[in-house]
């Protein structure tokens, strides 16, 4: 009926105006989350195979490779110290999803050395992980 597609169209314009509301806080903080956290999650399942493929590693050199990523988040605790000295939390993560990005694409490019983006990776994660 009618009403009931005019309420679903109210409905509807009253979500997309609550999330319009949204400070740019808010957005930063699910484009850190969304563009390195979700990714590497995902991304670390799949990651020897890719380096096998792209950068001719073997599979003993990808994993050791890959695990470079969580040598890192040793590091987690004293990256959350560091924020609370300095303060700025979103603008770290902000930057860290930045720089993580970048790896992700030099990485996908075949550009630079595999073992350093990927510490790059790990210690930007540790930022991301401990300051979410």
């Amino acid at each position: 009926s009618t009403l009931d597609m005019d309420s679903k169209k109210s409905q509807e314009e009253g979500f997309w105006k609550s999330v319009g509301k949204f400070g740019v806080l808010v957005w930063l903080q699910n484009f850190t989350h969304l563009f390195i956290v979700s990714i590497l999650y995902i991304f670390a399942n799949t990651f020897p195979y890719f380096l096998q493929q792209r950068h001719g590693m073997s599979p003993a050199e990808a994993g050791t490779c890959t695990s470079l990523v969580y040598w890192c988040v040793v590091l987690a605790p004293i990256h959350g110290v560091i924020t609370d000295q300095i303060g700025q939390r979103l603008r770290l993560q902000t930057l860290c999803s930045f720089v993580g990005c970048i790896c992700f694409a030099m990485l996908f490019k075949g550009i630079g050395d595999p073992w350093v983006l990927v510490v790059v990776l790990g210690v930007c994660f540790s930022f991301l992980e401990q300051n979410s």
